[in-house]
């Protein structure tokens, strides 16, 4: 089943407002494919799709199909959602969203998949800044908007196509790009994973997957990347901060505003310095990364390293919102990860002049169970912290974490002024406005709804 057979057919999507879904209906309509879909909640993505001609229903309900030949689900559509029911019942093919990207993937030269478990969404930002700054037109499949894309996917003339590859239930194993950028190896997802482990072995079956001819860009510096590495069957190119890698940056300079600047050296030969316009030392290694892979596209290293300064952030990556009534910067970031709190943590100390009040949503019952030791430990680079209620997401509350377990945990290491669990956004906006002053940063972090409170902390 090939997503060509249904050119002059109805193609539905089950969730069509999810960042990955609406940019592959976006993809449909502009090759001139009838498309419909349905998701829960009205957005700007969904008013997007609507403007360019699909049909959304707003609410998952049996019989939205209609006239469908064709419907795209996620991972996260269970065969008890009513829409898809209906489906099935019809006997409509269904295909799965990994798969429709992967037939997207293999009509192109180059097809670069982005993984690893923090950052996929910033360096393919960052990749695609370069390559269009540098002249090229390629096609991108991103986990976040983009100003320069004119949206998260960006349909281009040239013969590249980029994307997020997610590992989440080793969805990256249905992909089959021939280029293959691995960020960092972590534990997350441990709903679905058993263990580190379990993690690495399904990062080298997706490293397997490389062709002869194919490319492997990895952190060197990662031992668990390193470690997955081995089961490549093509050329490595490494980046890091060892030298020993192939890409490597070194002399950085952690700037007054939280962002670095580096020296970028390939082959042990300087090319001169970069200025990065995002903060935290993270974000080194992720701007490495795009700089290899816009390299392998055929871009001069002078140009990828000078057009990485162009990137400015995607939304909900550690994004200025605006200011509240007592004239604090509000930020938001998507960090949902001790590992990315932590960063993104750090990058806001660095950045505010005064204290840094943190609203955190954890995401998922059993993230935030598995990892709470490492949760409590995430937050040293607040001063005070407050805990709204756990964002569900795909999973059901079993009674077994709360947030309030987290609010005790970070308040037993003992390295935040303070730290309250607040149920509900309105409370916890509330209270971040009454005690934040000129000169303080209010952070909210989290990937589930948590954006929804900026606007009450900007009223």
């Amino acid at each position: 089943m090939h997503i060509r057979d249904f050119k002059d057919k109805q193609v539905h999507f089950i969730g069509i407002g999810g960042i990955s879904m609406s940019g592959l209906a976006e993809i449909l309509l502009g090759r001139g494919y009838s498309v419909s879909g349905s998701d829960a909640t009205e957005s700007s993505l969904t008013k997007k799709l609507t403007s360019l001609g699909a049909k959304v229903f707003i609410g998952q309900k049996y019989g939205q199909h209609k006239g469908a030949s064709l419907v795209i689900k996620t991972s996260a559509i269970s065969k008890e959602n009513e829409e898809l029911r209906g489906v099935l019942e019809a006997q409509i093919p269904v295909m799965e969203r990994i798969e429709l990207l992967n037939q997207f993937m293999d009509g192109y030269k180059l097809s670069i998949g982005v993984s690893g478990m923090h950052g996929k969404t910033t360096c393919t930002s960052m990749l695609a800044t370069i390559l269009v700054g540098c002249g090229m037109n390629p096609t991108v499949h991103n986990g976040s908007e983009l100003e320069i894309l004119g949206g998260a996917t960006h349909v281009g003339t040239d013969d590249v196509f980029v994307a997020e590859a997610c590992e989440y239930k080793d969805n990256f194993l249905s992909l089959s790009p021939n280029v293959e950028i691995i960020l960092n190896i972590d534990r997350d997802h441990l709903d679905y994973f058993k263990n580190l482990t379990h993690i690495i072995s399904s990062y080298s079956k997706y490293i397997s997957k490389l062709p002869v001819d194919g490319i492997l860009i990895a952190n060197g510096d990662d031992k668990n990347t390193l470690e997955a590495s081995k089961a490549r069957n093509c050329e490595m190119i490494t980046f890091g901060l060892n030298s020993s890698n192939t890409y490597y940056a070194s002399n950085i300079i952690d700037r007054e505003d939280g962002c670095c600047d580096f020296d970028l050296y390939f082959d042990n030969k300087n090319y001169g310095s970069i200025v990065l316009n995002v903060p935290g030392r993270h974000n080194v290694y992720n701007a490495l990364a795009a700089i290899v892979a816009s390299i392998v596209c055929g871009t001069d290293i002078r140009c990828a390293k000078n057009q990485v300064s162009n990137y400015h952030g995607a939304k909900r990556r550690f994004e200025f919102i605006g200011r509240n009534k007592n004239n604090a910067d509000i930020y938001h970031d998507y960090a949902h990860h001790p590992v990315e709190v932590i960063a993104s943590l750090q990058s806001a100390k660095a950045r505010a002049k005064k204290n840094v009040i943190c609203i955190f949503q954890p995401h998922t019952y059993t993230r935030t169970k598995a990892l709470l030791n490492e949760f409590s430990q995430s937050f040293d680079s607040a001063d005070h912290v407050v805990i709204v209620d756990i964002y569900s997401a795909r999973e059901v509350d079993k009674g077994e974490i709360h947030s309030r377990d987290l609010c005790s945990a970070i308040k037993k290491h003992g390295k935040v002024k303070s730290v309250c669990y607040l149920p509900s956004f309105e409370e916890a906006a509330s209270y971040a406005n009454t005690i934040s002053r000129k000169g303080d940063m209010i952070l909210t972090v989290g990937a589930g709804s948590i954006e929804q409170i900026n606007d009450m902390l900007c009223r």
